[in-house]
């Protein structure tokens, strides 16, 4: 585990709508043998584990090859056995389903059993896969729920279909039949009501290779000298639907809104959608509130995106630990706001089986 810095007061006073409070619905009989719910201990602290889970990837990447991930050969000889098996792998997964979703399984029952010593109050979870080809077709919210012994979760599904094909908006942000993709959020406490918001997506914009092209600026052949470099590598991104999560539960410290994000890639888009988070939790309550998740941001550009809120909406804390890559992590990408509440210990972290993140652990206690 590794320590780092936290706190710093922030934010802003704007009234945004925010519901869609959502029906819970029937949970459907399960057919896995469920973890008992472990007794919480006597403590004066409330714990929060938030951890991008890369939708269960291993450390080590899947022992088995996904065939429908493979790269077009430059040999012609190659390129009927390359469609033959590509349309196969569309339509069959993985070269071995049971292999895939065995790994996939165990690394989940791996990083579960970790978490469960940690004996979090509430988790958060993003990258989170439903019936996804890529990891087994498990349902990943439901499977570590129950591993974990929290009876209290949902899914919210940013965007639902396979992961590779055209995604579309979910009939229901809880997905029950459909395949998706998105946050999921369990707890050890009652959950009075859940929301959902839903905060947009980036522009398709270009990002540059190996240099940075600077225009025209220093002249016309300097301009064209410099362009083959800039341009090598350069490629079209597009933005990814993103959504907020958020429930009131029931803890022994009372009520506490709590929301759960992963934010754009693109700065300023993800600025502003923090901002919008925020304002969003806030509103359901204002004395007692917390935002955790993949910011996609690093300090200063998030300091800078609370610094337009309102004083009066400003968050009192601002956890802060370096949490990506999981192999030497260095970017704080992983953070927490927090109203009603101070640090009851440094935040640390905590390297999983699965992941290219390192999982967060908060732990907050009452400020009065």
């Amino acid at each position: 585990m590794s320590k780092s810095k936290a706190t710093k007061p922030l934010a802003q006073k704007i009234s945004s709508s925010f519901s869609e409070k959502i029906r819970r619905p029937r949970q459907a009989p399960r057919s896995r043998a469920k973890t008992e719910t472990e007794p919480a201990p006597p403590r004066d602290f409330l714990r929060l584990v938030t951890f991008n889970i890369e939708h269960g990837t291993p450390q080590a990447g899947w022992s088995d090859p996904d065939v429908g991930s493979l790269k077009l050969p430059w040999n012609d000889k190659e390129l009927g056995v390359y469609w033959l098996t590509r349309g196969l792998a569309q339509l069959l997964g993985p070269r071995s389903l049971s292999a895939r979703a065995a790994v996939a399984k165990k690394a989940l029952e791996d990083t579960a059993r970790i978490i469960r010593k940690l004996n979090p109050d509430v988790v958060c979870l993003q990258e989170v896969d439903k019936g996804q080809r890529r990891s087994g077709y498990i349902p990943q919210a439901e499977f570590l729920s129950e591993a974990l012994g929290m009876p209290y979760w949902r899914m919210a599904a940013a965007w639902a279909g396979p992961a590779y094909t055209v995604h579309r908006r979910p009939l229901h942000a809880h997905i029950t039949r459909e395949n998706g993709y998105g946050l999921a959020m369990m707890s050890r406490w009652p959950v009075k009501s859940w929301h959902f918001k839903r905060l947009g997506k980036a522009r398709p914009r270009l990002r540059w290779g190996r240099g940075t092209w600077t225009g025209f600026s220093k002249g016309l052949l300097a301009g064209l000298r410099s362009l083959p470099q800039a341009i090598a590598g350069v490629k079209l991104v597009f933005g990814q639907m993103r959504v907020l999560q958020a429930a009131r539960v029931l803890t022994p410290f009372g009520t506490v809104a709590i929301g759960n994000i992963h934010l754009e890639t693109h700065r300023g888009v993800a600025q502003s959608q923090l901002r919008r988070s925020w304002r969003s939790v806030f509103d359901l309550n204002h004395d007692n509130c917390v935002l955790v998740g993949d910011f996609n941001l690093r300090e200063d550009t998030s300091t800078e995106a609370l610094q337009l809120l309102d004083e009066a909406m400003l968050p009192e804390i601002h956890g802060l630990v370096a949490s990506y890559p999981s192999e030497k992590a260095w970017i704080p990408l992983d953070q927490l706001l927090a109203r009603g509440w101070t640090f009851a210990a440094e935040p640390r972290t905590i390297r999983m089986p699965i992941s290219d993140h390192l999982a967060v652990i908060y732990d907050l206690k009452p400020a009065k």
